[in-house]
């Protein structure tokens, strides 16, 4: 169902379509039916989904949903959650609003606290005739979506490999054995240095088969530096508070005096 709403009053000038979900979603007490609230007031467009859930948080009142639009693979964004835990804010409601028109048909998956993600199924089929309204009151709406840029996502998908300077907060070794020193080298007082480049999971586990030497002083101590960091132990890279896979570049040194 689509309706609208205006302000009662002529100066305050708003204007709201809510268009409900095609589903109901079970709740621990009582069944919910979420909405999808498009809202001008006062020339600020906003683009909100109210669940009836309580739902997770990564960071800065942020939350992590999932969107399908038709039959397209599904795509990660980070929106905001509102104070009461309730509702999720497009961050970017002029290119997320100019999707829907495009393509209405649309699942919306959230994550509900302690509890299974829940979808939202929604189907904006006749909200092309509506648009005009909100445009009345917003002509941010008028712009070209990328005119606020794109929607915050997290990464482009489960298997996506962040560089170091893409993430919020970097992956910090919790253990790193000591590499063998090569007894031979060792008594030659051969010093050395190799950089391991390595994949860390979301766990901050080493993946396998990952680890190769980027660079190294002497290839005797290849093997030794590869066998040390496939056994580390890292703290996972976040991106808006989000553990993500992530491929860092660890130095292993080798030492006459060490013990």
């Amino acid at each position: 169902m689509l309706t609208t709403s205006r302000a009662g009053l002529p100066d305050q000038p708003s204007v709201t379509l809510e268009l409900d979900a095609l589903n109901v979603i079970r709740g621990p007490i009582v069944d919910v039916r979420p909405a999808l609230y498009l809202r001008c007031d006062n020339e600020k467009l906003e683009a909100f989904v109210i669940t009836g859930a309580v739902l997770d948080r990564d960071s800065d009142y942020r939350t992590t949903v999932r969107l399908r639009w038709a039959d397209r693979p599904p795509v990660e964004e980070a929106w905001w959650r509102s104070t009461d835990y309730s509702a999720v804010f497009a961050p970017a409601p002029t290119a997320f609003i100019h999707q829907l028109v495009s393509t209405p048909k649309l699942v919306l998956e959230l994550r509900p606290h302690d509890a299974a993600p829940i979808a939202a199924q929604f189907d904006g089929e006749d909200l092309e005739s509506y648009i005009p309204r909100l445009k009345s009151r917003c002509r941010s709406l008028t712009d070209s979506p990328s005119a606020e840029g794109p929607a915050p996502t997290v990464g482009e998908g489960a298997d996506s490999v962040y560089a170091e300077a893409e993430v919020d907060e970097r992956a910090e070794p919790l253990s790193l054995p000591r590499a063998e020193y090569p007894r031979i080298l060792r008594r030659a007082g051969i010093e050395g240095r190799v950089v391991v480049e390595v994949v860390i999971d979301t766990l901050g586990r080493v993946e396998p088969g990952s680890p190769r030497v980027v660079s190294s002083s002497n290839p005797a101590f290849d093997e030794p530096a590869l066998n040390a960091v496939r056994e580390a132990a890292f703290r996972p890279a976040r991106v808006r508070g989000r553990a993500v896979r992530v491929k860092l570049r660890a130095p292993i040194e080798f030492t006459a005096d060490r013990r």
